[in-house]
C-alpha cells in the first residue's frame, strides 16, 4: 500500500464504532446464542428456515431489502441489498451447519473467555460479526454510503449444491468480498483457499448365496476395495493435493455376495492445472474393474474452484492490515486447505478476504467454540474497513 493508498477513519467514526459495540455487546452475546441454540444442520430445513427469520429481521430494520431464493431439500437462501447502485460490497456466509443430530452436542454455554456450542465458530460467530459490523454502520448514519449485497446460503456444509448459481452473477458486479468464516487461532484472515471436487464411486457386482459358493464370485465390495486402496495411493502424488474416501458403504446380508457398494471421495488441490490429471487419475482408476464381471461408475457430485492468491486481495489484505494496526488488532494472512463459497469470488479474481469471524476452534466436532472478544474485536474491524470505503473512496 502506498503512502497515496493509506486511507484513514476519523476518529469520531471510530468512537461511535466503539461505543456503539460496547453498549450492545450483551445484545450480540444473546443473538449469538439464540442462533447456536435452533438445530440448523443441512438436512433440518425447518430450524434453518428459524434461523434465516432471526436473521432477515434484522436485515430488514437496517433498510435492506431481502429476497428469499428457495431451494429444494435446503432451507431459503437469503440476498438482500441496500438499494445502492453500481459494483457492491458482498458480505457472505451460511446459515446451515454440518451437525445431523444435536442430542450429543452441547446446548450454547460460556466458559470464561470462550462460547461453547454447535454453530458457534462455524459460522454462527461470523454471522453476527456481520450483522453487528452493518448495525455500526447504519447508527453512524455511513450504510448509505456503500452499495452492499449479503448473501447468506443455506447448504454450505453439503457443497452449495443449490446455491452456487448465485454466485457467479454475483460476482460479475462485486467490487470486493469479504466472508465471516471463524478466523484463524491468532486472528489470521483468509486469502486463498483449495480447490474440492467430490465424486461417488458406485460398483455393481452379481448378488449370488454365499454359502453355494464353490469358487468364484463378483463382490461390489471387493471390488471397491481395490479402488479405495487406489485412490488412497493417489496421496502424495500431487504437491498439496488430498485425496480421501470419507464414507463407504454396500452389501445386502453377510451370507450374499454384495451386489452393490457405493463410496464418497473427497479431493482437494491448490493448483488449478492438476484438475485435469486429478480427474483423468480417477476415470482410470474406475475404467477397469480388478474384480471380473464387477461394474464401476463415477460421478461427479461436487466442485469448488481454486482461489488463488491475486493482486487486488493483496491489496485488501493490506487494507485492513492498516486498519487494523490502527486499532491495535494484528492480522495475518492465511491460505486455507480447506474449502468454502468465498472461492467462487476469489476464482473469479473479485479481491477477497474470508476468515473474517471470531477466532474459532475445533469446529464440525462437540467441542466446537469461539473466542468471545474476537466477536467484537472482528465486528470493530469489519466496520471499520467498510467506513474506509465510505470516508475515503466514494466520498471523492
Amino acid at each position: 500500500m502506498t503512502e497515496q493508498d493509506s486511507i484513514t477513519v476519523p476518529q469520531s467514526v471510530v468512537g461511535q464504532f466503539k461505543a456503539i459495540l460496547e453498549k450492545e455487546q450483551q445484545q450480540y452475546i444473546e443473538t449469538l446464542k439464540k442462533l447456536v441454540d435452533i438445530p440448523c444442520g443441512s438436512d433440518m430445513v425447518e430450524g434453518v428456515q428459524r434461523v434465516n427469520e432471526l436473521i432477515e429481521l434484522r436485515l430488514k430494520a437496517l433498510g435492506m431489502t431481502v429476497r428469499r431464493h428457495s431451494a429444494r431439500g435446503f432451507g431459503d437462501h437469503l440476498v438482500a441489498t441496500n438499494g445502492m447502485e453500481g459494483k457492491q460490497i458482498v458480505l457472505g456466509g451460511h446459515t446451515d451447519t454440518t451437525y445431523t443430530d444435536y442430542t450429543q452436542l452441547p446446548a450454547f454455554t460460556i466458559n470464561g473467555e470462550y462460547a461453547i456450542g454447535p454453530g458457534t465458530s462455524d459460522m454462527k460467530g461470523g454471522i453476527v460479526v456481520m450483522l453487528a459490523a452493518l448495525e455500526s454502520l447504519k447508527a453512524a448514519g455511513l450504510m448509505d454510503g456503500l452499495a452492499i449485497t449479503v448473501v447468506l446460503n443455506s447448504d454450505e456444509e453439503r457443497a452449495s449444491t443449490t446455491s452456487r448459481p448465485l454466485f457467479k452473477p454475483l460476482a460479475r458486479n462485486t467490487e470486493l468480498a469479504l466472508y465471516f468464516e471463524c478466523g484463524g487461532p491468532k486472528g489470521e484472515v483468509v486469502v486463498s483457499r483449495r480447490a474440492k471436487v467430490a465424486y461417488q464411486l458406485d460398483v455393481q457386482g452379481v448378488a449370488y448365496h454365499a454359502g453355494l459358493l464353490q469358487s468364484f464370485k463378483t463382490s461390489a465390495l471387493e471390488e471397491l476395495s481395490h479402488k479405495i486402496i487406489a485412490v488412497e495411493g493417489l496421496n502424495g502424488k500431487y504437491p498439496g493435493t488430498a485425496f480421501n474416501v470419507g464414507r463407504a458403504w454396500g452389501g445386502e446380508a453377510r451370507n450374499t455376495v454384495p451386489s452393490s457398494a457405493t463410496a464418497l471421495v473427497d479431493i482437494w488441490f491448490w493448483d488449478p492445472a492438476s484438475e485435469r490429471a486429478i480427474k483423468e487419475d480417477m476415470e482410470q482408476i474406475c475404467a477397469i474393474p480388478t474384480v471380473t464381471g464387477a461394474q464401476n461408475s463415477l460421478k461427479l457430485t461436487s466442485f469448488r474452484p481454486a482461489w488463488p492468491e491475486n493482486e487486488g486481495t493483496g491489496y485488501l489484505l493490506e487494507r485492513i492490515q492498516s486498519v487494523a494496526a490502527a486499532l491495535r488488532q494484528n492480522v495475518q494472512k492465511e491460505r486455507r486447505t480447506g474449502t468454502a463459497d468465498s472461492s467462487w469470488f476469489g476464482a473469479s479474481g473479485v479481491p477477497t478476504l474470508d476468515g473474517l469471524g471470531p477466532i474459532g476452534f475445533d469446529d464440525h466436532t462437540p467441542q466446537e467454540r469461539l473466542y468471545l472478544p474476537s466477536l467484537f474485536q472482528r465486528s470493530m474491524l469489519t466496520a471499520t474497513l467498510l467506513a474506509t470505503y465510505v470516508s475515503y473512496d466514494r466520498s471523492n
